[in-house]
């Protein structure tokens, strides 16, 4: 047992050496290829972001794609400034898959980064104030919580990914509440980016009130939504 403890710590050091150096050898080639970025800047607005990916034409859809999957493992960049360019720069449809799927392969990268890294680790991305203040609800299988934070605005869903790795919370219930969840903040922001709705400031309203009100409603149906998800948390025990 002491060594199986002892592999499995040389592991950890190993592989997060070999992650930070993979990091540090992209950066130094980008930086070298196309010179030093002032990243605050390029996170601005949807506009400096779209002029960004343009410069990797003809491999901007790669671009794109990376640049999202960033913004959900470094969770204080807004994900959905990156979604907005997506719909502006590849339509509603490409936009809305690129960004969808940067987004459920993130989620899925930080949810086994917290578990196999553990609290140390997501203290480095996530204030701990926030992580004490999810972390009990989510140990406590309040499905409900995490689930709703997924999917209404104005959440910090990214950084609930890093907590829901460090609970036990298993992953096949963690990789439903995102698929759920998370998408259709993407649809709303590729659609708008893409020019093909403009919501006035009354229509912002008239989504916020709707939130509260879907909020109420999984608050008020928490039991039912609980049982489900932990009705699937069985399933997968027993066929594991």
């Amino acid at each position: 047992m002491e060594s199986k403890t002892v592999s499995r710590g040389w592991t950890r050091v190993i592989s997060f050496v070999l992650l930070v150096a993979a990091c540090i050898s992209l950066f130094y080639w980008f930086d070298r290829a196309y010179g030093p970025v002032d990243w605050r800047e390029v996170f601005s607005s949807r506009d400096s972001v779209r002029d960004f990916v343009r410069q990797f034409d003809p491999y901007g859809p790669i671009a794109f794609f990376l640049l999202q999957l960033v913004t959900v493992i470094v969770a204080p960049i807004p994900g959905n400034i990156i979604a907005l360019a997506g719909g502006a720069l590849f339509g509603l449809w490409s936009g809305f898959f690129l960004s969808t799927s940067a987004l459920l392969v993130g989620s899925t990268i930080t949810f086994a980064l917290a578990r196999f890294y553990g609290r140390p680790l997501v203290e480095r991305f996530v204030p701990k104030a926030l992580i004490d203040k999810y972390l009990d609800s989510i140990a406590e299988r309040h499905y409900v919580v995490l689930f709703g934070a997924f999917l209404l605005p104005f959440f910090p869903d990214d950084a609930l990914c890093f907590i829901s790795g460090l609970s036990n919370l298993r992953y096949p219930v963690f990789l439903l509440m995102v698929v759920i969840g998370r998408p259709p903040g993407m649809f709303v922001a590729s659609l708008v980016g893409s020019g093909i709705a403009v919501i006035p400031w009354w229509g912002w309203i008239i989504i916020a009130a709707a939130s509260a009100g879907l909020l109420y409603a999984i608050y008020r149906h928490k039991g039912r939504i609980e049982r489900l998800l932990g009705s699937v948390t069985i399933t997968t025990s027993r066929n594991g």
